[in-house]
């Protein structure tokens, strides 16, 4: 069975006050498979579950950073700086190592991972406050510093937009 793959971008341009503007860029891939279900029948967005737990499998480290505005501006010829902002909050990125997990647990890790298709949102619990936190994505895909399989690591970066 021949299956292809269609691509689409969209670029929108968002105004904010004093004409500034920020490009945000979407990519979508699709993957049509010749003679699959119909297409006429309902479809959701799936969700994924929270993100594992803190009491179940414990990170070595964790750590708020500090918030960034995303601000972006320039610094004019008379060394006055322009910079403006499109948060109302600041952006939350949070810091999560994972040391010495089992094979088990590392698989969890990357099969949350997987359920977000990299890019939805799901709920976290932050470990030190137990707020619970809706909307946070992974800012990157978590990395290993070692493949050991009976002492994985997982580095994992997450954020929580405004």
């Amino acid at each position: 069975m021949a299956a292809r793959v269609t691509q689409i971008s969209l670029e929108e341009l968002h105004l904010a006050t004093a004409a500034k503007a920020r490009v945000t860029q979407i990519a979508l891939e699709v993957l049509i498979l010749p003679g699959a279900d119909n297409c006429a029948a309902s479809w959701t967005l799936p969700t994924p579950a929270a993100f594992p737990s803190v009491a179940t499998i414990r990170p070595a480290y964790f750590d708020e950073l500090q918030g960034d505005w995303g601000e972006f501006g320039q610094s004019f010829g008379d060394l006055f700086p322009s910079f403006a902002t499109l948060q109302a909050d600041k952006v939350r990125i949070f810091i999560l190592r994972y040391e010495g997990l089992s094979a088990a647990d590392a698989a969890t890790l990357d099969a949350h991972y997987t359920s977000t298709r990299g890019g939805l949102s799901f709920q976290f619990t932050q470990p030190r406050t137990s707020e619970v936190l809706a909307g946070v994505r992974y800012a990157e895909a978590p990395t290993a510093d070692h493949i050991k399989t009976w002492a994985q690591s997982r580095n994992i970066r997450l954020v929580l937009f405004p």
